[in-house]
């Protein structure tokens, strides 16, 4: 099995905030992750960069846009 490191990226900022994760999900303002012993992260306002298993890491992009532009896409995704 697979597990990953995951790193925020940021401006000013590049962090290693979970470990072991198997499952990331993005929701309406955040990213959603689980590591292998079930315990839950949210990283607000990030999007998933990169998936590399080679290195067996899962990079987000954090920045003040991107929850609102989540949000804004599921209105939009809601108004059709």
């Amino acid at each position: 099995m697979c597990e990953l490191k995951v790193r925020v990226i940021a401006p000013q900022k590049d962090e290693q905030v979970a470990q072991d994760v198997i499952y990331a999900r993005v929701e309406q303002d955040h990213v959603f992750l689980k590591d292998v012993l079930g315990v839950a992260h949210s990283i607000q306002n990030a999007l998933i960069s990169t998936i590399d298993i080679g290195k067996e890491t899962l990079s987000l992009r954090q920045s003040s846009v991107v929850g609102p532009f989540l949000r804004f896409l599921e209105a939009c995704d809601s108004a059709e």
